[in-house]
Parts: C-alpha cells; sequence; structure tokens
C-alpha cells in the first residue's frame, strides 16, 4: 500500500498586488501559518483566472507524509502571487487496505481541525485519532483498493470553523 500525493499547478498573469489584504495574505509562508492561508487564499484566488502548467506526484508510506509534505508545499508556494496548487492524496492497494473514504475524510478533518486550532480537547481528541492511523482500514474486512481525498483547498466547511 502506498499514498500518492498528486498536485497540479495553476498560475495567472503577472499583475500588481496593491489591496492590503492580499498583501498580508501573500506574506504567509510558514506551515504554522496555515490557518491564516486557507482563510485568505481562495478569496484571492477567486479574483483571478487560472491555468493548468503541469501535474505531478510524490509517493509516501503513510498518510501522514502526504499531509505533512502537501502542508508544506501550500505554506511555501503562498508567496507566489502568479502560482496556486491543488492537492490530493490517493491510498493505492492490491489488496483492500486503504482506508475506507468516510475513514479518510475524518481523519482529514481531525487534521484541519487542529491546523485551525492546535489547543484543546477537540485537536487533542483528533490527533489520537490520526496519529494512529497508519493507512488501514479501522474495520476489518472493510478496506478499499484505493481512497482519494483533496487536501487543498479544504472543505468549505472547514475554512468556515476557521473564521469564527
Amino acid at each position: 500500500m502506498k499514498w500518492i500525493l498528486y498536485m497540479m499547478l495553476f498560475t495567472t498573469p503577472a499583475a500588481n498586488v496593491t489591496n492590503k489584504a492580499e498583501k498580508e495574505c501573500l506574506s504567509h509562508s510558514d506551515v504554522k501559518q496555515l490557518a491564516t492561508i486557507v482563510k485568505c487564499r481562495p478569496e484571492y484566488e477567486g479574483k483571478h483566472i487560472w491555468s493548468l502548467q503541469s501535474a505531478s506526484q510524490l509517493e509516501f508510506s503513510n498518510f501522514q507524509g502526504c499531509v505533512a509534505t502537501q502542508n508544506k508545499l501550500i505554506a511555501n508556494s503562498n508567496v507566489a502571487s502568479t502560482m496556486t496548487l491543488r492537492t490530493w492524496c490517493f491510498c493505492d492497494s492490491d489488496k483492500n487496505e486503504c482506508p475506507t473514504d468516510e475513514e479518510a475524510v475524518a481523519t482529514i478533518r481531525g487534521i484541519r481541525s487542529c491546523e485551525l486550532s492546535p489547543t484543546g480537547q477537540t485537536c487533542e481528541d483528533a490527533r489520537k485519532t490520526f496519529n494512529n492511523f497508519v493507512g488501514q482500514s479501522q474495520a476489518p474486512g472493510k478496506g478499499q483498493n484505493s481512497t482519494s481525498i483533496q487536501l487543498y483547498p479544504p472543505p468549505p466547511d472547514i475554512r468556515s470553523r476557521g473564521q469564527q
């Protein structure tokens, strides 16, 4: 079983960034600022026309590695006003070892909730779940041959919870 981080790189024509909020958004480049990036970047991207430039993939042995690398890519590329990424993690197994779609969604929601609010009981409970998540279905005999989940941008309900 392996996890594949699939990335699509999009570009937009160069333009002057003069809006104060956009400048502030584009100044964030640290993984610790990911929650802020997740809140401000979609608004910035919505004002531009994007063209697909390339697609690439990386392989990982576990889900956490896929998510950690995705986080670094998103944070490090945020300062570029003319490019953006879309990423997915795919599990691939020919032995029904991949988690169910529901397990993958629950795990990523836990990871994202901790990114938005790293302290508190909710994050601690989520961390216990995804730290033990090694890729196999938690329900024996109910695994799948493949699982996919889009990691960036996060689902709208995760973004809106971060704004509260």
